[in-house]
């Protein structure tokens, strides 16, 4: 039973990854179905490698304690991502500012640093917890891994479904309200040096007439 309970939380944490790396993303490249795509595909890419090197380690160290040992590195490597994600995202954009395809190249390069090593490690977490499975209960390999793959969707399927805090304003929405604040002090502004126009001409006229 413990086994399956980690994989339930490693299949929610893989999603929770994906999700995060997005939000992580979005104000420095948007939320754009580009950012969108780099995201899903280097998870995909990721967890797939994971899913193999697993299933070869899992041959040669078939023990828990060699599963504890990759969670931990996944675990501390996802913990690591929020205080490095700013400094490495800011030098990204100051890096493909000026390039036509810079926010494909930023986010594709960005998502790959940050996740792409936490997400290899959890995939090979469900193939390496089969061998495991069948050493300790006698269960059979197949048996075993029709039960812990199950637990790893429902939790990726659990994750899904739970409501996260308010979106990140994607920059193409800040600078519209931006825009929108803008314009209201430019209209102002024209306001006040229409006033102290029409104020100096009456200045003037006065002097004139007095004149």
């Amino acid at each position: 039973m413990p086994l399956e309970i980690l994989v339930f939380v490693v299949g929610a944490s893989s999603l929770g990854a994906e999700i995060a790396a997005a939000r992580l993303l979005a104000p420095w490249f948007g939320a754009s179905t580009i950012v969108w795509a780099n995201t899903i595909a280097i998870v995909l890419v990721a967890l797939s490698v994971g899913y193999a090197i697993g299933g070869r380690l899992a041959d040669r160290d078939p023990t828990i304690s060699g599963l504890s040992r990759v969670v931990l590195a996944a675990a501390v490597l996802i913990a690591i991502v929020p205080f490095v994600s700013g400094p490495f995202l800011r030098a990204s954009v100051s890096a493909f500012d000026n390039l036509s395809i810079g926010t494909f190249v930023g986010s594709l390069l960005g998502v790959s640093v940050l996740i792409a090593v936490p997400l290899l490690l959890l995939g090979m977490v469900s193939p390496y917890a089969v061998r495991p499975a069948c050493s300790t209960s006698g269960t059979p390999s197949r048996i075993a891994q029709g039960e812990t793959v199950p637990m790893r969707t429902t939790g990726i399927a659990i994750r899904k479904r739970t409501p996260t805090s308010e979106p990140t304003k994607a920059p193409a929405e800040i600078s519209s309200r931006a825009s929108v604040e803008m314009s209201k002090k430019g209209r102002a502004a024209n306001g006040a040096t229409a006033s102290s126009a029409a104020a100096a001409r009456t200045t003037r006229q006065s002097s004139r007439v007095r004149g």
